[in-house]
């Protein structure tokens, strides 16, 4: 207990003193971010530098960034040119996206235990399905709380976008700041406020309403990219060579992404492909794992109530089944 009716490990001040951001770790390290915060939450950051330095490098080590940053092009649809230049194929510049995150839940918790052997994890899997009973997440993140877990969440940045949105519209506002954003995040809960359902978070700091979160929090494992950055990607490309890409797993196929970019390509042909900015492809993300999409991960001292839970209920994939989403 923090005291003031929250649960949880991290104040404002203390999280605003403590917390590690992208801004130390550099771009797509929202997923290491997190992890090193629900580690240090729960007291277990190894003490010694080198092994703090293990840990931090092995979990960089697991990020797989753009493919268009780890060429130096940054493509980015804003900056985006006649004659701006990558040499990422379509397909690389597709599964980059993908599968741009903080790696899946087996490869976290492998080198979190090895590194810090005090510390068990899991992760739920939280689908798309829309939450069924109001409040189950504040119980679900207090419950772990109360037992020693600190609590990780990753989500689709498009779903919580969505949400804002409509809640401008049902007030009578437009948004006028940020745009649509194309990508996924990871955050460390810091605390729950039991009387309102507040939730606390890192990187960055901020105050959710758990109402908000049981909202956006469900989706499909999927990510939506700028027309123009896709097909910038394939402008020297004939429609034969973007039907004969092979994509590394079904669900691209279930997806159709091949027909949605040539369907594209149709409406914005030739050095066209650069008015496709307010058009969007869809495609699977893989950046939590395969058909995992927005999950919690969940970390324990391995003595403590839920840790022993976590070993008495986690698959070999690290999953448990204990679902908020089921009433």
């Amino acid at each position: 207990m923090l005291g003031d009716a929250k649960v949880g490990y991290w104040t404002v001040d203390e999280a605003k003193s403590q917390q590690i951001s992208n801004y130390q770790l550099g771009t797509s390290s929202c997923g290491p971010c997190s992890v090193l915060n629900a580690v240090a939450m729960i007291g277990e950051t190894p003490t010694l530098e080198s092994t703090k330095k293990d840990l931090l490098d092995r979990l960089l080590s697991l990020v797989k960034k753009r493919e268009c940053d780890e060429i130096g092009s940054r493509c980015r649809h804003h900056s985006l040119v006649s004659s701006s230049e990558c040499s990422a194929s379509l397909r690389e510049y597709l599964v980059g996206r993908s599968c741009c995150g903080g790696g899946g839940t087996e490869a976290i918790m492998s080198v979190v235990e090895e590194v810090c052997p005090n510390v068990v994890g899991a992760a739920v899997h939280v689908g798309a399905e829309p939450v069924k009973a109001s409040g189950s997440l504040r119980e679900f993140l207090v419950r772990w709380m109360m037992e020693g877990a600190s609590i990780t969440m990753t989500f689709n940045r498009q779903q919580v976008w969505k949400h804002q949105t409509s809640q401008l519209a049902a007030a009578g506002k437009e948004r006028t700041t940020e745009t649509y954003p194309d990508s996924w995040h990871a955050q460390a809960i810091c605390s729950v406020d039991l009387q309102t359902g507040d939730i606390l978070t890192t990187n960055p700091i901020k105050i959710l309403s758990v109402q908000d979160v049981e909202a956006w929090l469900p989706s499909e494992a999927s990510l939506y990219l700028r027309g123009n950055e896709v097909l910038f990607h394939c402008k020297q490309d004939s429609d034969e060579v973007v039907k004969a890409i092979q994509w590394p797993s079904a669900s691209w196929e279930d997806m159709q992404v091949k027909e949605q970019i040539l369907s594209l390509r149709k409406l914005y042909p030739g050095e066209r492909w650069n008015e496709a900015k307010d058009s969007w492809v869809k495609i699977p993300y893989a950046g939590t794992g395969e058909n995992v999409g927005p999950c919690l991960r969940l970390f324990a001292p391995r003595q403590s109530e839920a840790g022993r839970r976590i070993l008495a209920s986690r698959d070999e994939q690290y999953r448990i089944m204990d679902n908020f989403l089921v009433p």
